[in-house]
């Protein structure tokens, strides 16, 4: 005879679904990773004598940079002195423009010429005015072209770094307006603020407000020279005038 075979429902324990939900797996945690420490390679004599030779190299072409450059402003100052006065302020844009990109010189001497051919008050207006709007232009541009390269070279200066760390608080505006009166110079100043995050019209607004002081002595200083040969000259008086400028601020 032929018992068909048994089949029995599973085994399951009471009170509970069925069937039997299957436990769910353990997350894995990976031990924790250790790597070895590896210290900085010594500084080789090759090393130094690299970084000696960079130096070496800046200096050189920053200096002949300043004396090119100061030339350079010379000439276009005794042509510019002799122009009409709407090409005189389109000139004066210009010079200012360059002057406010880093490592150029020639800012004081560019307000000095403003005081001389303008006269205080009309000088103070074309220096505020042209000025600003070059100080906006450069920062723009260094923002949006060269804010990487600037940021690699403001981090290797201890006074620069702590510059850069004191804008990122709320006194941001009194530090632009104060740093405006060192003699900081006026391109690195615009380097700094060009990598910070502080806003574009808060930064003009200090800018204005911290070169107006300078911007009136120099332009009442301008007043007081007897050409503007004088001026851009290396004669001593020239000499003299610049050491109470500098004196002065």
């Amino acid at each position: 005879m032929w018992f068909p075979p048994l089949s029995l429902p599973p085994h399951h324990p009471p009170n509970l679904p069925y069937p039997l939900p299957l436990p769910l797996p353990l997350p894995y945690h990976s031990p924790p990773l250790s790597l070895p420490y590896l210290p900085h390679p010594p500084l080789t004599t090759m090393t130094h004598l690299t970084n000696a030779l960079a130096t070496v190299v800046v200096i050189v072409a920053v200096g002949g940079g300043w004396y090119l450059s100061r030339d350079y402003l010379r000439q276009v100052l005794l042509w510019v002195a002799v122009q009409e006065a709407w090409a005189v302020v389109l000139v004066f844009l210009g010079l200012f423009t360059v002057v406010s990109f880093p490592f150029m010189w020639g800012y004081i001497l560019v307000n000095l010429s403003a005081g001389y051919m303008f006269g205080t008050w009309r000088g103070l207006a074309v220096v505020v005015s042209t000025a600003t709007v070059a100080v906006l232009l450069v920062h723009t541009l260094l923002r949006c072209c060269l804010r990487e390269f600037l940021q690699r070279r403001v981090m290797t200066s201890k006074v620069l770094r702590a510059l850069l760390s004191v804008l990122g608080g709320n006194q941001a505006f009194k530090v632009i307006a104060v740093t405006r009166l060192t003699p900081i110079p006026f391109g690195l100043q615009n380097a700094v603020f060009a990598v910070s995050r502080v806003s574009t019209w808060m930064y003009l607004f200090a800018t204005v407000l911290g070169l107006l002081p300078t911007q009136i002595l120099n332009c009442y200083l301008g007043t007081t020279v007897r050409s503007l040969d004088e001026v851009v000259s290396d004669s001593s008086s020239a000499t003299a005038t610049g050491w109470i400028v500098f004196a002065a601020q």
